[in-house]
């Protein structure tokens, strides 16, 4: 291993679907502490290998901020093909050295080699949006830490899903937080293209919804697919594109 730093009702969706009381009717999870470190239970461990595993040889990973699933990810990968798993860090003003917005930090912590496979951990501090424009291939899972406030974390999840493959992963950690759990719920129903999988324990597993949608569009801007009934809000993510790629307006910027 080479470390180096570079059933369902037209309306209804997915949400409905999940079972999980945090994410149905609405409801918000009640707030969970997870400042200390939280270890990894045998089934998430499971889970975890196994998305890994499943993850083409063509195909890269994505890890979202730190912690020990990326040990039972490379574990997970298959072997004896290069791989390689981008471990992003947000831009702030600790571990990176005080880089400045936009700048990528790439941080080489040790190498080891192995016979059988060549499993190539990129480190970077950068922002997410920033990642996917030197991000060539195409990725087969996206793990999610949760690692800040709603806006980050939706912000993360859009800049990467142009990146996915068909049939990636996307699966969230501690996902009981309530800015992922908002992140989730609309990525699952009216401004995300995601479908609910599975979940087990801290772990909640979604993919891409394989759907050629057929909008029928309103006068409010909310479209409703006439082949699967999925419902989105045009408005809403063509007013946060405009709003993530113009930051100036908001701090007075002429």
């Amino acid at each position: 291993m080479v470390i180096s730093g570079n059933k369902k009702k037209a309306g209804q969706n997915i949400v409905r679907t999940v079972g999980i009381s945090k994410l149905e009717k609405n409801q918000v999870a009640e707030p969970v502490d997870h400042s200390g470190p939280v270890k990894l239970t045998d089934s998430e461990i499971d889970l975890i290998t196994s998305l890994a595993r499943d993850v083409s040889v063509e195909q890269s990973v994505v890890c979202l901020g730190e912690g020990e699933a990326l040990e039972w990810i490379i574990k997970g990968l298959t072997k004896g093909n290069s791989r390689r798993v981008y471990l992003i860090n947000e831009n702030d003003s600790g571990e990176s050295g005080g880089t400045a917005p936009g700048e990528v930090v790439t941080d080489i912590s040790k190498a080891q080699d192995t016979e059988e496979a060549a499993v190539t951990v990129i480190k970077e501090y950068t922002t997410s949006t920033e990642a996917t424009r030197r991000v060539k291939e195409k990725i087969g899972l996206l793990w999610v830490n949760n690692i800040g406030s709603y806006p980050a974390l939706m912000q993360a999840v859009q800049s990467w899903q142009p990146r996915l493959s068909s049939d990636a992963r996307v699966a969230f950690y501690q996902y009981d937080s309530p800015d992922l759990t908002r992140v989730i719920k609309e990525q699952l129903g009216e401004l995300g293209d995601y479908k609910f999988l599975k979940s087990i324990d801290n772990i909640l597993v979604v993919a891409i919804d394989e759907c050629v949608h057929h909008w029928l569009i309103d006068a409010r801007e909310i479209g409703v697919c006439k082949l699967c009934g999925r419902k989105r809000n045009f408005k809403r993510i063509r007013t946060g594109v405009k709003e993530r790629e113009s930051p100036g307006r908001r701090t007075g910027r002429r």
